[in-house]
């Protein structure tokens, strides 16, 4: 009898350590949940930023620049697919076909975007045509000398051998030199 009065102890004491093991694991859990609560409300706020990112002008455009970049890629692949046809190939050029026409959707959406933003004045009214060698932009919070001004890009004069280079998107506001000469000499004549 004293082997089963052992018995009986023993399997009382693995449940009593198993119920211990579940309360540990449970007030485990809930400090967890109770971290990742406190967490939230800057992920929420991360998450707005993002989304807030996602939409300037100048990310739209570089965006849109990067989808126009993989619909090029896709033409000569489908063109490609007509010369060597298998029998795997009509899979193919419907998935390709799929994915282009995810991809203009995307691209019409984004321009739509940036008509907004253009007809609103934040974005697109910097370019080669008004912003000239010497002139001063305000990118990313500070005033740059213009070195050279390209079709799609700005180049700007460092304190060293180099210059850096900014896509249009990216300046803010412009300072010309001879814009202020212009209207210097337009208030000269208005005063004479």
């Amino acid at each position: 009898m004293a082997a089963d009065d052992l018995a009986a102890a023993g399997r009382r004491g693995q449940a009593h350590r198993r119920l211990l093991e579940r309360s540990v694991d449970t007030a485990i859990k809930s400090a967890q949940v109770g971290d990742e609560a406190r967490r939230m409300p800057a992920r929420i706020t991360a998450s707005r930023r993002a989304e807030a990112r996602a939409e300037r002008p100048d990310v739209v455009a570089r965006r849109v620049a990067e989808m126009e970049a993989q619909v090029r890629r896709l033409d000569p692949r489908m063109a490609g697919l007509s010369l060597s046809p298998s029998t795997n190939s009509e899979m193919v050029r419907q998935q390709y076909e799929g994915e282009r026409a995810t991809l203009l959707e995307r691209i019409k959406g984004d321009q739509e975007l940036l008509e907004q933003a253009k007809t609103e004045g934040r974005f697109g009214q910097y370019s080669r045509d008004n912003v000239h060698k010497d002139d001063q932009v305000l990118i990313r919070g500070q005033w740059r000398r213009v070195a050279r001004s390209n079709a799609k890009t700005v180049s700007f004069t460092t304190g060293y051998s180099w210059t850096d280079k900014y896509g249009w998107e990216e300046v803010r506001n412009l300072r010309c030199a001879h814009v202020e000469d212009i209207d210097e000499a337009a208030t000269d004549t208005a005063e004479s």
